[in-house]
């Protein structure tokens, strides 16, 4: 690319009488500006293909104008370009004209490569070549031991590029020092008036609480010999009685039996509840309703926010077990538990609802149904069943829980009041209300909630132009059938927001317990690069300040960050990332997220493992991901067919209107799939 010294940009700047010769300042700025644009162009936006490398030289003319020489390498999935020939012969001399000498006043790189490839000369420990006179050996000798050959300065950069990842937080250190920051851990224990021990024994309890939360151990690391010790939250009895009270007061009829069926289990010492109810029904309601009355009864009462995690139940084996020990102090949380509020449980495998109660009856030793507690369980089997990899209908049925041994035991209660659509036209409830009864095929997308531009501009367009806060932008999501879809529309939404681009990469690495010798430990990392399965982040992850993100790990679930809790970015750094809540008690709180390593190996023969934040921007999700949440807008994007149970069902049920849904379908049709022997 040369510059053109008549370029609109350069002429506008310049002063009456002026020439671009008299300006090599402005020129060299326009040049810098436009090269900037054309290198995103072809290495971001990759308009002649993807690239492999990639490297340029500034070079400067006689006649004053500078040109900036590019060689791109395609990959080999790329488009190949034909190249001409270049004169190889010049003049070897030296003009530094005006343009030159502002680019190196103005610090702009004289040339840049992509990663850069050179072949090393391989050599023995001290066995490199030296080249000397005949009678200067010992000094050859000398010169050698002290001077660098490509490979040693090569192992050099290696230890230098490992320290400068480590102190940046890219890689975990290998030695845990807790005992030197314990008096920090335990300082919030000890304003809390407990003895210097106990502030000790719970600040640890804390920490293995959290790791147990991620799914990693802390006795791995350590045992500092503290005895465990579990502590209680202070609940306001009278408070939960009142406010239970007063909820039950508002409850519909049909609420009322629900709350009465729970109360007779407990009476009679345990009980089997579900509660059916679709979206919009009052579950939630109710639930709280319960937990209220049931905590002022001075009942031990625990509303599940993740069933794996809570139970310590083992996905790879598809939860058919729990690393919960039955002397540990885990389990004995669970033997004085009362009550247990187990909520979408039709998304759970009937493995992890069977494993649950021989839980319950080996810690409790009753050999009752789940130890003679209280479950109540609920959800709705219109929506989204438990997934299963690769595997069809008939599977997806047999791994419900209503397939299970356990569930002629459950008394089931119907929730059939939308209190969500209350206010809706009745024409649209008994539209939509209708179409969970459909059988499966194709159906004509209404004309009203067609979406013919662009889905992104029209959900978050308004709203991203006019400033809106956080809080408006939270209450609407684009929703999606497939992963890949999600994150193209999420990229999309993060660059229409304005402010600075910031980009973090992961360390991909293959998992640590894979053979050497297998094929696997020798997938490259630009082929793991590539890879972003569902639940992993991205390897190139882009956030912006305001973007929403959605955490994906439990890394506090008591504090609330649980896998799928949606974030705003307040402030980003090199090794953490400041959010808050955006809904919930704990709305406008603030939260770190930090790197973790995450670990994914399903459907691959291998582990991968990937160091980065546990998040992916949220204003677009997998429909299965958008079940539970409610939104004031959605747009449904049907670029891919819903291919599962309930999907459909699920996105048009995610508002409390039919003005809040804009549906984009290049043939302007819908798939809905239904199984009606799981209704």
């Amino acid at each position: 690319m040369t510059c053109n010294p008549r370029w609109k940009e350069i002429q506008e700047a310049l002063l009456p009488g002026q020439e671009p010769v008299d300006r090599p300042d402005i020129v060299s700025r326009v040049f810098k500006l436009k090269l900037e644009e054309l290198k995103k162009d072809l290495f971001v936006k990759n308009i002649f293909g993807e690239v492999a490398a990639w490297i340029y030289v500034i070079e400067f003319q006689k006649r004053g104008t500078s040109r900036a020489a590019i060689h791109i390498y395609t990959d080999k999935n790329g488009v190949e370009h034909m190249t001409e020939n270049e004169v190889n012969s010049y003049l070897d001399t030296r003009y530094v004209c005006a343009p030159e000498s502002i680019w190196h006043i103005f610090d702009f790189r004289m040339s840049d490569r992509s990663t850069p490839v050179m072949q090393l000369k391989v050599h023995l420990k001290n066995a490199q070549g030296v080249v000397y006179k005949e009678g200067e050996e010992k000094d050859a000798a000398q010169r050698g031991q002290l001077r660098d050959t490509t490979l040693t300065a090569w192992f050099a950069a290696n230890q230098r590029c490992y320290d400068e990842l480590e102190s940046t937080g890219m890689i975990p250190e290998d030695v845990v020092d807790l005992p030197r920051f314990l008096d920090d851990f335990a300082e919030d224990f000890v304003y809390k008036h407990f003895p210097k021990e106990k502030a000790e024994a719970l600040a640890y309890n804390d920490l293995i609480v959290r790791m147990n939360a991620m799914g990693e151990k802390l006795e791995k690391w350590m045992s500092l010999g503290y005895e465990r010790i579990m502590p209680d939250d202070v609940i306001d009895f009278d408070y939960c009685t009142k406010e239970g009270d007063r909820m039950r007061s508002t409850l519909v009829a049909e609420q009322e039996e629900v709350v009465k069926a729970v109360l007779d289990a407990v009476k009679s010492g345990g009980g089997l509840i579900y509660v059916d109810g679709p979206g919009g029904s009052g579950k939630t309601y109710v639930y709280l309703c319960l937990i209220n009355i049931l905590q002022g009864m001075h009942l031990k009462v625990i509303p599940i926010a993740t069933v794996a995690s809570f139970f310590h139940l083992n996905i790879k084996d598809g939860c058919k077990t729990s690393t919960i020990h039955l002397q540990s102090a885990e389990a004995k949380q669970l033997a004085e538990l009362d009550v247990v509020f187990w909520d979408e449980a039709p998304m759970s495998p009937k493995s992890s609802l069977e494993t649950v109660d021989q839980l319950f009856r080996d810690v409790t030793k009753i050999d009752k149904p789940f130890g003679g507690k209280v479950i109540i369980l609920g959800g709705d089997f219109r929506q989204c069943l438990p997934v299963v990899d690769r595997k069809g209908r008939d599977e997806q049925i047999s791994n419900s829980i209503k397939m299970s041994h356990l569930w002629p035991l459950f008394q089931v209660h119907h929730l059939k009041t939308n209190m969500r659509a209350q206010n809706a036209d009745e024409e649209w409830k008994s539209w939509r209300w209708s179409e969970r009864r459909r059988r499966t095929g194709v159906m004509e997308v209404p004309e009203d909630l067609r979406c013919d531009g662009d889905l992104a501009e029209e959900i978050f367009g308004s709203l991203l132009r006019n400033g809106s806060d956080v809080s408006e932008i939270s209450k609407v999501a684009i929703l999606s059938p497939t992963n890949q879809q999600a994150l193209q529309m999420n990229q999309k939404v993060m660059e229409m927001i304005p402010g600075e681009m910031k980009t973090y990469y992961s360390v991909d690495e293959v998992g640590d317990n894979q053979n050497i010798h297998s094929d696997a430990a020798n997938f490259p990392t630009e082929f793991l690069n590539k890879m972003t399965p569902s639940g992993l982040p991205p390897h190139k992850l882009d956030l912006k300040v305001g973007a929403l993100v959605m955490l994906l790990r439990n890394l506090d679930v008591r504090n609330g960050l649980c896998n799928g809790t949606r974030l705003v970015i307040r402030e980003m750094g090199e090794r953490v990332l400041r959010c808050a809540f955006i809904s919930g008690p704990n709305e406008g709180g603030d939260v770190l997220i930090l790197r973790i390593k995450l670990s994914f190996d399903s459907g691959i023969p291998f582990v991968l493992q990937r160091r980065q934040f546990p998040v992916r921007p949220a204003f677009a999700m997998t429909v299965n991901k958008a079940q539970g949440q409610t939104f004031d807008r959605i747009g449904l994007l049907l670029d891919a067919s819903i291919f599962a149970h309930g999907q459909l069902y699920v996105a048009l049920t995610r508002t409390r209107t039919k003005d809040g849904i804009r549906i984009w379908a290049p043939e302007k049709v819908m798939h809905n799939i239904v199984y009606k022997n799981i209704l």
